[in-house]
């Protein structure tokens, strides 16, 4: 059988999409706000929101007015990217606690390991070019960041969280389908905002360049 490298990105970019990662990290931070962490879990929570709106106007502003940078064919952060490594190392980190001592932080880097696979596979579906992911990569990270500083207490062992986790996820997963903003939102807006119909992309980012002709010789 021969390796497809497109389904393979693909099935595994899907693990930084709005769904299913919003209603794992919506029932994380509830589940660690009532096991004692609630000022952490409010906290990751609400950089979590203030991180999606950032991404949301940065691409509402690309999309509808060809604000980018051309030369690294970098529109707006990768979404995915953001989400992946925003949710997933806290939530690793968090369900290896209580165990074998050093499990918690091996947790934390397979979180930010997967984060990281997500990343680079949006990369070779052409959903965003290098400077894109790391972008969004980066901006995820710091929420991390944000929320390990923030469970300054010891991690509570999870036990039946996992259980409870997948269930009330899976329940959530198709409401969410249904309500959260799909990545053609941005582009809407963009459109009805910028009175043009118009949308940009980063192939006119490069078309926004001047064409540089070489001096003639001599």
């Amino acid at each position: 059988m021969d390796f497809d490298v497109e389904t393979t990105c693909r099935t595994i970019s899907a693990f930084g999409g709005a769904n299913p990662i919003v209603p794992l990290g919506m029932v994380s931070a509830l589940l660690l706000g009532l096991t004692g962490h609630g000022g952490g879990a409010r906290r990751w929570g609400a950089a979590i929101v203030a991180m999606s709106a950032l991404i949301f106007v940065w691409k509402v502003i690309f999309h509808g007015w060809n604000y980018g940078i051309a030369a690294l064919d970098f529109g707006a952060p990768s979404g995915h990217a953001a989400l992946a490594s925003a949710v997933l190392p806290v939530l690793c980190g968090w369900l290896s606690a209580g165990q074998r001592p050093g499990l918690n932080r091996a947790g934390f880097a397979a979180g930010w390991v997967l984060a990281t696979m997500v990343a680079i596979s949006r990369i070779p579906i052409g959903a965003h070019s290098p400077a894109e992911a790391i972008a969004g990569w980066l901006l995820g990270s710091s929420v991390s960041l944000v929320a390990l500083r923030s469970l300054d207490r010891p991690l509570v062992p999870p036990r039946a969280a996992i259980t409870v986790i997948c269930l009330v996820a899976a329940l959530l997963a198709p409401a969410a389908n249904r309500v959260l903003p799909r990545e053609e939102l941005p582009k809407k807006v963009a459109r009805h905002l910028n009175g043009s119909g118009r949308i940009y992309e980063r192939a006119d980012l490069h078309a926004a360049l001047p064409v540089r002709v070489p001096a003639p010789r001599g």
